[in-house]
């Protein structure tokens, strides 16, 4: 029903609606695109109109309903808008500071928290990861049973993504069908969180020895998640929150969830012909959208993917933690250049880019020494986001609420298109716009 209902509004976007009708659903502060088929908010910047048509072109031949893009200068916001809609059902413009789920951008955010402990003296880098969450008993399923060598990991591990997991190999911990298999055999309620996720992990076998090599692991920075609440003594959202995002003037973030969604957040569709999937959740019988529990629960992916909020403060974080906001940032130089060091590993030699702590780094070298290119991309089905602050003081990110059936040529596609306009762009307002979306 939901898809038969997404098509029929994705085919009447493309029909024209009347401007007094978008100009309702707009807020009243913004300006909304006479192009009445495929609303645009926020305000216009003199110069960036022939990139909005392209983008507006490329939305749309994707079938992706709506979008945000934010853009800083050197710490301010030159640029917020909003196009397409938030929800197509009851044609709700897209808004520049519409929530969406961040996935993976997550990632980057659990690094930060994790260094400012460092920081703190609460924790240690080098330190073993399942000394400090020494209360964790594996739940062991496995005739091998328990794998040693994860006595060995260390929190320096995790960040790196080199604790000896591979999904490649062994599948991901935090997607269906696999984690299924961890809400059954390690959880009371049928629903993995993430302590019943990794207990089950720590009951099987590593793919390979900790600190020898490098696999994307979404079970790095959930135990990362459990760190992080026991070295604070709080929740880890809490913590988070208060010594994270708040200094960095970021409101509105949170942590999402599958089947709710929050005050301003946008709705989630699929691309046309998706699939659909038996629920994740026991009590929900049926086949599901993959976004809505066909694929994945949110509530489990808290320090991995779980986090939600707008374009604005990806941009606000990434310029914060960068440096552009003076005296703004939750960690000091010193630990950020520790996040963007390139680990010590077999992997990453003869790579001009690499994962360092939360985030891919592409060192650049100059004159004036060594720059970094830091980035993050964050995909579910019904949604991506990508953020990324150069070298030269420019950040910029983008959401939307549809993932292409092509989802990498989408991404390549929409990030070729605004990194060229960035980089030609040839001034920008003087103002800041974060203020106004505090």
């Amino acid at each position: 029903m939901v898809l038969r209902t997404f098509i029929c509004c994705i085919l009447a976007i493309i029909t024209a609606v009347s401007p007094a009708a978008l100009q309702a659903n707009a807020a009243s502060d913004n300006q909304t695109s006479s192009k009445a088929e495929y609303p645009v908010t926020g305000n216009a910047v003199e110069g960036l109109e022939n990139f909005e048509i392209q983008l507006t072109g490329l939305l749309q031949a994707r079938a992706v309903p709506g979008a945000t893009v934010a853009i800083a200068k050197n710490g301010r916001l030159v640029y917020a808008r909003g196009f397409g809609w938030s929800n197509i059902e009851d044609k709700i413009a897209m808004q520049p500071d519409v929530l969406f789920r961040i996935a993976s951008i997550s990632k980057a955010i659990t690094a930060v928290a994790t260094m400012r402990l460092v920081q703190e003296g609460k924790l240690g880098l080098d330190q073993h990861a399942f000394e400090i969450l020494n209360e964790l008993k594996p739940c062991v399923i496995e005739p091998k049973g328990i794998d040693p060598r994860i006595f060995q990991i260390t929190v320096r591990n995790l960040l790196h993504m080199t604790a000896g997991w591979n999904r490649t190999h062994t599948g991901d911990p935090m997607f269906k069908p696999i984690v299924d298999y961890a809400s059954f055999h390690c959880s009371p309620t049928l629903r993995a969180d993430s302590v019943a996720i990794i207990r089950y992990w720590m009951g099987k076998q590593l793919d390979f020895d900790p600190g020898s090599s490098y696999a994307y692991s979404n079970l790095c920075y959930a135990v990362l998640e459990q760190i992080i609440k026991k070295a604070s003594g709080q929740r880890y959202s809490e913590y988070v929150r208060k010594n994270i995002l708040l200094p960095c003037g970021i409101t509105d973030m949170r942590l999402g969830h599958t089947r709710e969604l929050a005050e301003r957040e946008t709705r989630y569709y699929p691309f046309p012909g998706q699939e659909y999937s038996n629920s994740y959740f026991p009590n929900v019988k049926g086949l599901v959208p993959l976004q809505y529990g066909g694929d994945f629960s949110l509530e489990a992916l808290s320090g991995a993917a779980g986090w939600i909020g707008s374009s604005v403060d990806l941009v606000r974080l990434i310029s914060t933690i960068g440096g552009d906001r003076n005296g703004k940032s939750p960690i000091s130089a010193a630990s950020f250049k520790t996040m963007l060091t390139c680990p010590d590993v077999p992997y990453w030699k003869h790579r001009t880019e690499y994962f360092g702590m939360g985030f891919e780094v592409l060192p650049i070298e100059d004159s004036k020494g060594t720059g970094y290119v830091f980035w993050r991309i964050g995909s579910f089905p019904g949604s991506m986001a990508f953020v990324v602050h150069s070298d030269d003081g420019m950040a910029w990110a983008f959401e939307v609420n549809s993932r292409p059936q092509s989802q990498m040529e989408f991404l390549n596609e929409i990030r070729t298109l605004i990194n060229d306009t960035v980089k030609s762009q040839k001034s920008w307002p003087d103002v800041d716009l974060f203020e106004r979306y505090k």
